[in-house]
């Protein structure tokens, strides 16, 4: 679902959702629906359950399944705050970050104020009910996060309450995704993300057209996975094209499951959010660096992996760093390279690369590369978790590259994509 003319077409996963929440809720529809002819489908009170799916699914509707549906006794905003409260007392960088505030301002004062309508009600109760509350325990994570950075960087109070929405809604685009592209241990390779980009703007949609946010509001949820450096996603957007509100909730998925870490995550993040300047707002990443500073919560030593474990994929990392680099050297030459999408996609990943070595570099573990022997302490455990950190980022910069590559160039024909198809493999290659 990525047009607005396309919102009367059932979406098969969103109607798939909804028939699995029928079979713990009751889900009817709350008013008569007809399809696009004006034949009647189904009456007011009827269960949305499996035998209605196929019916549903082969028509075009006259209103979205979305304004025809009620769901009986699903998520509240009060269940939001339970879980959100249940996290700030076992999550310990979120109580950190919470409690360096110089006010006393809670995060659960503007998260209860939300107001959820009957699509939102059913989207989150679908994230409730995927994969043991993993989806929803995330998105009021990133709510919570979203509204403590708000609340840190001295937002009004109309920014702390469109952060604590879109935070809270981020991810309802991804209701209309297949469910096998969100399952966590899903090694999604680059042809993959060309499915899964799109909710970003799919949950904007949502918003725009389902209920009476203020657009800003879609707007932030459109932006969460865009990066200041415009190496984010959907639209690569750069720098103050990005809203601040969508540039904080941007900030807070990015820590939302670094912080479920329970092995330095203050730390890891710090890392995380400096390894390559410029993807974030300078002052969110000044906030996290000083709490992860000021914080009780040391570095552990206990848990950190040895050298000989860590050497391996700092060696895999430089290794596929030239490797990345010589395939961008061959490709260069080819007469194919003339293309202009070709030209600037190929300038790009050299662009970008050359950051990754920089950064590299800057962070001190270019120096351990080729020869990590040279780290003269395996007790030390900042060292060894600045090296554990530094190499799965960067590792991760590698395969966003690929994905960006991917969905550059997979229309632009058999010869152009082929081209770049070693590129693509190398980049996307785990350790």
């Amino acid at each position: 679902m990525s047009k607005k003319s396309e919102l009367n077409n059932v979406n098969p996963h969103y109607l798939e959702r909804v028939v699995d929440l029928s079979t713990s809720f009751d889900v009817s529809a709350s008013e008569d629906i007809f399809d696009a002819n004006g034949m009647k489908l189904l009456a007011k009170g009827a269960k949305i359950a499996s035998g209605v799916q196929e019916k549903l699914i082969r028509h075009k509707l006259k209103k979205p399944l979305e304004n025809s549906i009620a769901l009986a006794d699903g998520v509240t905003i009060d269940k939001v705050v339970e879980i959100a409260k249940q996290l700030l007392e076992e999550v310990a960088p979120l109580k950190a970050l919470l409690d360096s505030a110089p006010s006393k301002i809670s995060p659960i004062d503007p998260i209860s104020c939300i107001s959820l309508n009957s699509s939102t009600i059913t989207l989150l109760t679908m994230a409730y009910n995927s994969e043991g509350q993993r989806a929803f325990k995330h998105t009021v994570m990133v709510a919570l996060i979203s509204t403590i950075l708000g609340i840190r960087s001295k937002c009004s109070s109309d920014e702390i309450s469109t952060v604590a929405h879109a935070g809270l809604l981020h991810d309802v685009g991804e209701m209309y995704l297949a469910p096998e592209y969100l399952k966590s241990a899903a090694h999604l390779k680059p042809e993959d993300w060309k499915y899964v980009v799109v909710h970003p703007k799919v949950g904007q949609l949502v918003l725009q057209e389902f209920t009476t946010y203020p657009s800003k509001v879609a707007r932030a949820v459109g932006e969460h996975h865009e990066r200041l450096d415009g190496s984010g996603y959907p639209d690569q957007v750069i720098g103050n094209k990005i809203s601040r509100e969508g540039a904080i909730v941007a900030a807070a998925e990015a820590l939302g499951g670094i912080f479920m870490n329970p092995n330095s995550p203050l730390q890891r993040a710090t890392m995380a959010m400096r390894i390559v300047p410029g993807e974030f707002a300078a002052d969110l990443v000044s906030l996290i660096s000083s709490t992860a500073q000021s914080s009780s919560l040391e570095v552990q030593g206990s848990n950190r992996k040895p050298l000989s474990e860590l050497a391996p994929n700092l060696q895999n990392l430089h290794d596929k760093l030239l490797n990345t680099m010589s395939l961008c050297e061959t490709i260069s030459v080819s007469p194919l390279v003339k293309n202009n999408v070709a030209y600037l996609a190929l300038q790009q990943v050299v662009h970008r690369i050359q950051v990754i070595k920089r950064s590299l570099a800057s962070s001190g573990v270019g120096s351990c590369l080729l020869e990590p022997h040279l780290v003269l302490s395996e007790v030390a455990p900042e060292i060894l978790l600045e090296l554990e950190v530094v190499s799965r980022e960067l590792q991760w910069r590698l395969r966003d590259i690929a994905r960006e590559l991917f969905l550059r160039l997979y229309s632009q024909g058999y010869e152009v994509s082929g081209l770049f198809s070693e590129l693509i493999n190398a980049l996307d290659i785990l350790p």
